[in-house]
């Protein structure tokens, strides 16, 4: 598979870093405040609290769409983790508030099926 350097997405590359460190846990539970930093999407502020630029995406249904569903597209096609959406947390107000990732490493998962395929002969 080619190095994570040739993905054009900056998303994509910053989401796979972090995905590395949970594969030994199989699912992460992040908050979509945490994710906004994670990807480097979130509101930057001075040191007084005034918003210098505002968040881009600020809609669940275009982060997911623009951003976070390109870049899992992305890492599965070109890259040696599998991550897949798991589960959303809403609000009372049905607003996002934390999503749930299950991240495996594709090699473990293709010599899985692979000896699975060879004990069947």
């Amino acid at each position: 598979m080619p190095p994570i350097a040739q993905m054009s997405d900056a998303e994509a590359r910053t989401l796979n870093g972090w995905a590395k460190n949970y594969v030994s846990a199989g699912t992460k539970r992040i908050s979509l405040e945490q994710l906004r930093k994670v990807l480097g999407l979130d509101s930057v502020r001075d040191a007084d609290g005034n918003i210098i630029r505002r968040a881009p995406l600020p809609v669940w249904a275009n982060l997911r769409q623009r951003a976070l569903d390109t870049a899992i597209s992305g890492i599965n096609a070109k890259t040696d983790l599998h991550i897949q959406l798991e589960s959303l947390e809403r609000s009372a107000h049905r607003r996002v508030t934390a999503v749930t990732f299950a991240i495996k490493a594709q090699a473990a998962a293709a010599n899985a099926d692979a000896s699975l395929a060879q004990k069947r002969k």
